[in-house]
């Protein structure tokens, strides 16, 4: 029986992250794509000294991985670019590809990390900064481990893939969307690694970068 439902979630995964991943954008990473390492943009601070957080509406958002790709990148604190994680067995994703931009807002400390983001729109590039309207995050857990995660949609409406601009609208309107993300983060480093806590409204994600935004003195 527990067999059976892990072949059922697998099936519905596959079928529901493909629909997501087409709306996404039409471009897809493939194992060998050579993505260049980008200098992110909070890591110069003399050509993007009065980069913030947020702005009175909306979060900026970092690219790291696009939408639609299985290679890991993240933002290293040392060299100040997007690159590869180091050990060989965790720079591909064995799973399926991200079903949205994936990266991180600027400025902000949670938990000793930047508050992780992910864009529902068109495909970005890596170390791309994008400007956005949080429609509510994810709440994750396993273990002592917790993740908060915000979901986004691009201020520009010409790289809206979804016309939310709230989690109501999302939550209403866009429930298969809604469901595909809590399949795909409750799975994606292990069938079940971790465990869906909640969703919070759009309001709530503001007031968590802003509580967490790093500010300069």
């Amino acid at each position: 029986m527990q067999s059976l439902k892990r072949n059922i979630l697998i099936r519905s995964l596959f079928i529901l992250g493909v629909s997501l991943i087409v709306a996404c954008g039409p471009t897809i990473s493939s194992e060998n794509e050579e993505l260049e390492e980008k200098e992110v943009y909070v890591s110069t601070p003399k050509k993007h000294r009065n980069l913030t957080a947020k702005t009175d509406s909306s979060v900026y958002a970092i690219i790291e991985i696009p939408s639609g790709s299985n290679k890991m990148l993240n933002f290293s604190t040392t060299s100040g670019k997007i690159e590869p994680p180091e050990a060989n067995d965790e720079k591909m994703l064995n799973f399926l590809p991200f079903p949205g931009n994936f990266g991180f807002v600027p400025k902000t400390k949670r938990m000793e990390k930047p508050i992780d983001i992910i864009v529902l729109s068109r495909r970005f590039d890596s170390g791309e900064l994008i400007n956005t309207f949080p429609i509510g995050a994810i709440k994750l857990k396993a273990g002592p481990d917790e993740r908060f995660i915000i979901v986004a949609v691009p201020v520009n409406k010409k790289d809206r893939t979804i016309q939310a601009l709230n989690f109501q609208d999302f939550f209403t309107t866009y429930d298969s969307a809604k469901f595909i993300l809590e399949q795909w983060f409750a799975n994606y480093q292990g069938y079940g690694s971790y465990k869906i806590e909640s969703w919070v409204d759009e309001r709530t994600a503001y007031q968590e970068v802003d509580h967490f935004e790093i500010t300069d003195k």
